[in-house]
Formats: structure tokens, C-alpha cells, sequence
């Protein structure tokens, strides 16, 4: 690059002398040089000339535009594509519309600090590393899990290191890490661009070292190295839960259940998914012009309802025979096993089987058992809230009834602390 620069301020100094005309010898007669009549005559006239053109050809091309009129976006389609084209564009433009206004509204709305905070504490977390009765919001969990980690790292630095790297980093940047630090082995150049990229942009990434290596280590050190090696692919993060924060009502069968209020944590959407939004708008656009298999289209819907939810958490209620029912926060990514193991943590009878259902459509009035455990809770459709009934299974309660013990169902400590629903 150097080379090069230096190349051309040598042609420009060379064009700079040259438009100085010929040279003279000291002390000699003046020599002064009259530009030839040829040049003199068609140097002026040739720039005016290629005005003149430039001028009749803009002249020309803005009457034919004129003439023309202006073009049309839709050219070339069918009636059909014309109006489903125009239809989009419509709804596109409403959309964008509604979002400047609802950002207007929420701009134009002060909340007190007391507001704020019962907002930032809707959706609590808890941590394996802490008592179940310790919740709080994520980024106060996540630095209590930092705090918790710098304290343990006198104690097992390797460890505690490998925590860091599969706590504080998403999935595709700790795996690159960690291939890194695989590869490397006992000797890395910190100053390499994939370095730099992969490892210092992620989590604790940072350092001031320029090499990290291990100078003529003992067969200990080796063993030692191994080891930490294999616990590094083998590392596992430390998982944050949504706190349940299980609530218990009793309900009049008199009166229609009431929904819950959503609060606006379980549909917060940030700057990026709403951008992922209209970008998926566009390329249903793009898809309802081509044809496409039906495979494809498939493949399309199962895209389209999972981009298309709003919500990253939900309300599930389990509605108890007795009238009773027990509430708790789930994240819409879980798998339905979740609300087994929390109904069940509840249960007074902990050797029974039950089945959980949720009522049938208006066509079908009969309830629709949940039976498939690895299914999300979106793939059921249960978000942003959902009643599902409890019933013990008929080997259960014919066990019951033959010991002549009583149905029950939530702990006496739940149903004592249970809440009229309103």
C-alpha cells in the first residue's frame, strides 16, 4: 500500500512539470512559449460543444418523461398480483403508521418510579446456585451470578472460568471459543484476527496479554492441561428459570373465570424483532408472486406462526375440580413437561397419576388431553394465557376409593393461603 502511494504522488509531480513548459539555462535569453493556433482555436470550443449536447439531451430525455408519464410500480403483473401487492403495501403502511403512534402515546406517558419499578419486577428469575426463594429481575440475577462466580474464583479457577464462558456467552460464540481454546492448546497469539473476533468480542473475553503460552511444562502440568481441556468441551452454563410465582383462587362456578391482565413484559418486543417483523412481511410479499410446492408452503406456515407470536411468556391456570385454581409464569419456549412438574410439586397425593386437558373447540365440547410432554407451550397455543383442567386418572382414583381415602388435590398449606378470584 505504501509502494502504491508513493507511485502516484511520483505521476502527479511529473504532470505538475510538465504543464510548466520546456526549460531555460541560466542566464539566457527569455524564451517564451506561445501556445501552437490549432490548440489555441480547439481547446475553448470543444468543452462548449459537449455542453451544448449535454444540455440538448437532458432537454430531450425530461420532454420524453413528460410525454411518457410516470412509471408504473406494478408493470408487468397480473390483476391478481397487482391487488395483492397493493393490499400489503396497505396494511404495511397502517402498520407503520400505528407504531409512530403508539411510540407518540407512550412518549407522551410519565410514569412514577414506583410504577416503574412494579413494571421491571413483572417476570422474576431464580438460579440453581440460590434458594428457590430467591427472585429477582434478570439483569440484577444475572449480576448476582457474576458476584457469586469472582467470589468462588480463588477456589477453582478453571472451573469457575469455564462457568463465565458458557454463562455469559450465546451458543454460537462460546462454541467458536471453545474450538479456539481446543486448537490452540498450550500456546495462542492473542493478537490474531480470529482470536479477536470470536473470544475478546464475546463475554470476558477481554485481556491485556498479547501471547498466552505455556513455556516447557512438566508431565503434571500436561495431565493438568488435558483435563481442563475436556472439562472446557464438556462445560455447562448456569440456567436461570422463570420464577413460577404460583398464585392459588378460589373461583365461584357461578360466574364466568375472568382472564388475567397481561402485563407488558410478557409481550415486549425490541427494536431488532420488529425489524425481523416487517422483513417477514416482505418476504410473504415476495413468496405470494412465485409458485411454490406444497412442501414449501409448509414449511412457510410453521415460519410464519413462529415469527409471527409476540409473546415470550404466559400465564398458565389449572382449574381443580374442587374449584380451586392454581396459577404460574412460564416461558412460552417451554416444553409442557414444565407444567407437569409444577402441578404435580403442588399436589397433596404424590404417588398419583393425573391428566391435564384443555376444553374443545364450539364444535367439539369435549376436553382435548395434552398428552405430548416435549411440546412447547407455544406449539400448544397456550400463550399469552390459558385454563387447563386437572383430573386424577381413573387408576388413581380407584386406588383411592378402594383405600377409602379422600380426592384431594392441592396441599392443605395452598388451599388455606387461596384468594377469592374476581
Amino acid at each position: 500500500m505504501n509502494k502504491l502511494k508513493e507511485f502516484i504522488q511520483k505521476k502527479k509531480l511529473n504532470s505538475k512539470f510538465k504543464q510548466l513548459g520546456g526549460g531555460q539555462r541560466l542566464g539566457g535569453p527569455a524564451q517564451a512559449t506561445q501556445p501552437s493556433p490549432s490548440r489555441a482555436a480547439v481547446g475553448p470550443q470543444q468543452p462548449q460543444a459537449q455542453a451544448r449536447r449535454s444540455d440538448s439531451e437532458v432537454i430531450a430525455a425530461a420532454a420524453e418523461k413528460r410525454v411518457q408519464g410516470p412509471k408504473d410500480p406494478y408493470a408487468g403483473l397480473t390483476p391478481m398480483q397487482k391487488m395483492v401487492k397493493m393490499q400489503v403495501k396497505k396494511e404495511l403502511e397502517e402498520e407503520r403508521l400505528a407504531q409512530q403512534m403508539g411510540t407518540l402515546s407512550a412518549g407522551d406517558q410519565r410514569q412514577s418510579p414506583a410504577e416503574e419499578t412494579d413494571h421491571a419486577s413483572t417476570v422474576l428469575f431464580t438460579c440453581e446456585i440460590f434458594d428457590e426463594d430467591v427472585a429477582l429481575p434478570k439483569s440484577q440475577m444475572l449480576r448476582a451470578i457474576e458476584d457469586a462466580l469472582y467470589q468462588h474464583m480463588m477456589e477453582e479457577p478453571v472451573s469457575t472460568s469455564i462457568w463465565f464462558i458458557y454463562t455469559f456467552n450465546r451458543d454460537e460464540q462460546r462454541t467458536a471459543a471453545v474450538d479456539i481454546i481446543r486448537k490452540s492448546g498450550r500456546a495462542t497469539k492473542c493478537l490474531r484476527r480470529r482470536f479477536q473476533e470470536e473470544i475478546r468480542e464475546g463475554e470476558r473475553g477481554d485481556s491485556s496479554e498479547y501471547y498466552l503460552v505455556m513455556s516447557s511444562p512438566s508431565d503434571k502440568e500436561r495431565a493438568a492441561l488435558r483435563e481442563s481441556l475436556t472439562a472446557l468441551q464438556e462445560g455447562r452454563e448456569i440456567v436461570i428459570r422463570v420464577f413460577r410465582d404460583p398464585h392459588v383462587f378460589v373461583i365461584d362456578p357461578r360466574h364466568q373465570l375472568p382472564k388475567p391482565d397481561i402485563p407488558r413484559d410478557f409481550f415486549k418486543r425490541t427494536v431488532e424483532e420488529i425489524k425481523r417483523e416487517q422483513q417477514r412481511r416482505t418476504d410473504e410479499l415476495e413468496q405470494m408472486m412465485t409458485l411454490r410446492t406444497k412442501q414449501m408452503r409448509e414449511v412457510d406456515h410453521t415460519r410464519k406462526e413462529l415469527g409471527s407470536n409476540p409473546y415470550k411468556y404466559c400465564y398458565i391456570r389449572v382449574r381443580f375440580p374442587n374449584n380451586f385454581l392454581l396459577q404460574g409464569i412460564f416461558n412460552v419456549y417451554e416444553k409442557f413437561a414444565a407444567v407437569r412438574e409444577f402441578v404435580a410439586r403442588n399436589l397433596s397425593i404424590q404417588h398419583g397419576t393425573f391428566t391435564l386437558a384443555v376444553s374443545g373447540t364450539v364444535a367439539n365440547n369435549q376436553q382435548q388431553q395434552l398428552h405430548e410432554e416435549e411440546n412447547t407451550l407455544l406449539d400448544y397455543g397456550l400463550a399469552p394465557s390459558a385454563l387447563i383442567y386437572f383430573d386424577w386418572d381413573s387408576t388413581t382414583t380407584a386406588s383411592l376409593q378402594r383405600n377409602r381415602q379422600p380426592i384431594a388435590y392441592l396441599t392443605p398449606e395452598l388451599e388455606a393461603s387461596a384468594q377469592q378470584l374476581n
